[in-house]
């Protein structure tokens, strides 16, 4: 099954080593690739969320560059238009950190002005106001 050297057989972790390799589950990269192009951030679904799977599948993908493909599937996938306004206004010396703060930050301020509709992504529940009690104070 496997051709190893003199040296090799005297060592029990070059078996181990073969048999992982052996049973590793293969990925598919180009299977990755589709489904990272076509994933899209959930309505309700926080940044950090997203960009955890983004993350998985940037692994799987085999790019050489992960880092410009997270900051597309940002921009392609963002459930919030703003997010990928502000996105597609920098040039190539974006860096993914500052395109992930710009996501955040923007997350927040929809958050707060009602862009989503009531769920806040990233809150747990359904963002709701104080009721009202008659008293001013």
């Amino acid at each position: 099954m496997w051709t190893l050297t003199a040296d090799e057989k005297k060592k029990l972790n070059t078996y181990w080593e073969k048999f992982e390799d052996y049973v590793a589950v293969r990925s598919n990269f180009r299977l990755a690739r589709y489904k990272l192009r076509t994933m899209k951030q959930e309505p309700s679904e926080a940044v950090n969320s997203f960009l955890e799977k983004v993350r998985i599948l940037v692994k799987e993908c085999k790019y050489t560059s992960p880092d410009k493909h997270i900051i597309d599937a940002l921009i392609f996938g963002s459930n919030n238009p703003r997010v990928q306004s502000k996105l597609l206004e920098h040039d190539e010396t974006l860096t993914l950190d500052k395109a992930i703060n710009i996501a955040k930050k923007l997350q927040v301020t929809s958050c707060r002005t009602s862009d989503y509709n009531g769920q806040c992504p990233g809150a747990g529940s359904t963002h709701r106001t104080a009721p009202n009690t008659g008293n001013p104070g």
